[in-house]
C-alpha cells in the first residue's frame, strides 16, 4: 500500500462524522398516571440509551413536577453503574434541548461532547413501551 493511500485512510478514520458510541437521553411522558390512594400522579421516565447497541443504560421514574435535575442525576448513575454491561463512557451525548444539555454538561464538563439535536429515538422508545 502506498504512503498516500495509508494517510488517506487515517484521515477518514480521524474525521469520522458519527461517534462510535453515543448516549441519547431525555424525558418520556407516558400517557398514564400512577394511582395513589387519594389522587392520580403524572410521572415522567428519564431514559439514557446507547447507540448503536440500543441498550438502556440508565432510567428513573420521576414525578412530573419534580424533573429538575433528573437528567443529570440519572446520567451520573448510568456512568457509574450502567443498567447493562461494564462501566463505560460514551464518545458523545445527545439531548433534545438546551436546558437538558446544561444538566448534562454539569455532570460531564468538557470530558464528553454534548450536542443538542432531535432525538427521534425517544419517540420510538415511548411507542414501543405503549
Amino acid at each position: 500500500m502506498s504512503k498516500k493511500r495509508r494517510s488517506s485512510n487515517r484521515r477518514r478514520v480521524k474525521g469520522r462524522s458519527h461517534p462510535t458510541c453515543e448516549w441519547v437521553g431525555g424525558l418520556l411522558a407516558p400517557p398514564f398516571f400512577i394511582a395513589e390512594p387519594d389522587e392520580a400522579e403524572r410521572v415522567e421516565i428519564v431514559v439514557w440509551f446507547e447507540l448503536p447497541s440500543g441498550l438502556i443504560v440508565g432510567e428513573e421514574i420521576v414525578e412530573a413536577r419534580a424533573t429538575a435535575g433528573a437528567i443529570g442525576r440519572t446520567l451520573q448513575a448510568a456512568l457509574d453503574h450502567p443498567k447493562v454491561g461494564p462501566r463505560r463512557r460514551p464518545d458523545a451525548i445527545r439531548v433534545a434541548d438546551a436546558a437538558l444539555a446544561g444538566e448534562v454538561r454539569a455532570v460531564v464538563g468538557e470530558m464528553i461532547p454534548v450536542s443538542v439535536a432531535p432525538t427521534p429515538e425517544m419517540d420510538q422508545l415511548l411507542e414501543s413501551l405503549i
